[in-house]
């Protein structure tokens, strides 16, 4: 394939994968995750944006390309760092830190450019085990989720933008084409976008709490949106509560269950003889830490969806 082609398909690619985040931005009304898709719109247009510009550029361009193209490839760890940012009040100055980290990470693309002597990009091992760490820390943290095959595409798409910049780039003198990254990250979309569309998992269990159904399946939408650093985080915190602490009742990755041996009593006597209080007790906690991450229009919305 000729080197326009390639350039024209990574351009039709990225644009495919803006159109496929469209709905994106209404399915996030409500949470703090809003920032993380404007960095993936950014992410696609600045790595098709650079092929494009580099095509028009002609001849006298191939001596930017490297840098160019590390710079916008880069991106694409924004969106993961958006996330890990995702606690109310603090996400919005949170943006600046993700910002910091692509300038931190693209760093050697600018010394470059500001040197002017068209030097050969190089990336030093620290730098480079850092892009993979990086890497692993997205995919990990949506694996157990819903999303878990989107964002397994994505780091597929991430490690063949990068792959001659990763520690282990070097072993082979294969160049994986530009066009062929974004083929995973237009996967990664597409995934991602119909497991939106699914209601999360319902487990079948004697240990599940029949009242509290409803908000165990507004948990497992958070965790899968949140993925594991923040669901641990507010599982951590529920349980802690002193609502819940040393009770018969516990979340867990599915939702909430019964602690103990037996499968809780039909009336829930063992728990303050009343499934009212259950329901407050733990629902409430939940809603609360839920807070600081979607809205209260948000969880409502999922409690009558669950009914």
């Amino acid at each position: 394939m000729g080197e326009p082609a390639q350039v024209w398909l990574t351009a039709v690619l990225g644009m495919a994968c803006v159109w496929f985040l469209r709905p994106g931005w209404r399915g996030l009304r409500g949470t703090t995750l809003r920032a993380a898709w404007c960095w993936v719109v950014l992410a696609v247009g600045g790595i098709t944006g650079a092929e494009l510009s580099l095509a028009l550029s002609g001849p006298n361009a191939g001596a930017h390309a490297p840098t160019l193209r590390f710079a916008a490839a880069v991106l694409v760890f924004c969106p993961i760092m958006a996330v890990l940012g995702g606690k109310r009040p603090q996400n919005v100055a949170w943006q600046f830190i993700v910002l910091t980290l692509w300038g931190i990470l693209a760093l050697p693309a600018f010394e470059i450019w500001m040197r002017g002597r068209g030097e050969t990009l190089t990336i030093d091992p620290v730098r480079s085990w850092f892009l993979m760490v990086l890497v692993v820390v997205g995919a990990v943290n949506h694996l157990p989720t819903r999303f878990g095959l989107a964002t397994t595409h994505s780091a597929v798409g991430q490690i063949l933008l990068l792959w001659s910049h990763l520690p282990f780039g070097g072993l082979t003198e294969w160049r994986p084409p530009i066009w062929l990254a974004m083929v995973f990250l237009l996967g990664s979309v597409w995934t991602a976008r119909r497991a939106a569309a699914r209601a999360s998992h319902t487990p079948d269990s004697a240990r599940d709490v029949v009242e509290l159904r409803p908000w165990s399946f507004v948990w497992r939408d958070f965790r899968d949106w949140y993925g594991i650093v923040w669901s641990m985080r507010v599982m951590e915190r529920v349980n802690a509560s002193p609502e819940m602490h040393d009770g018969p009742l516990t979340l867990e990755w599915d939702g909430f269950v019964w602690r103990g041996e037996s499968p809780p009593p039909d009336n829930h006597t063992e728990y303050e003889s009343s499934s009212i209080l259950l329901e407050t007790a733990a629902g409430q906690s939940l809603r609360a830490l839920m807070r600081r991450f979607v809205s209260a229009e948000w969880i409502d919305e999922r409690l009558r969806a669950a009914d």
